[in-house]
């Protein structure tokens, strides 16, 4: 009996993972590798950097990718900024020049739960309290 529970176990998931991948793949696409000099990975110039949320507005699109903008500045961030992103956060850490300064992006996120919970863990640090969503709409 247990053998049948886990065969029928197996096979239910299995159903479900080719869209799981195909979902994941979907929301990457933005990211691109880094060059040798880069620490970080970065988007593609054409990824959509979507609206902002401000406040606690939920996404207007139940299946947006979100991402958290940790910050924009002449500078880039700091070893240090690293290091507290690194432990905090759950997605990829992008810093990117745009040619008029260095914008901070964490994700992508499919989870808008959780892109929330991390936004509002970074603003309690004072190097990150102007933290904010930004909603990207599927095509």
């Amino acid at each position: 009996m247990r053998t049948k529970w886990m065969l029928t176990f197996i096979v239910s998931l299995s159903m479900f993972a080719p869209m799981s991948f195909a979902q994941q793949d979907e929301i990457n696409e933005c990211l691109v590798e880094p060059s040798i000099d880069q620490v970080t990975l970065k988007l593609d110039p054409e990824c959509p950097l979507g609206d902002g949320l401000w406040g606690d507005v939920p996404p207007r699109h139940a299946d947006s990718i979100l991402w958290i903008q940790c910050r924009f500045d002449q500078f880039p961030m700091s070893s240090q900024a690293y290091s507290f992103l690194y432990a905090n956060v759950s997605e990829t850490i992008v810093e990117q020049y745009d040619g008029k300064g260095y914008r901070c992006l964490i994700g992508p996120y499919a989870d808008h739960q959780q892109a929330s919970l991390e936004q509002r863990h970074l603003k309690a640090h004072p190097h990150f309290n102007t933290v904010f969503l930004r909603e990207v709409k599927r095509l």
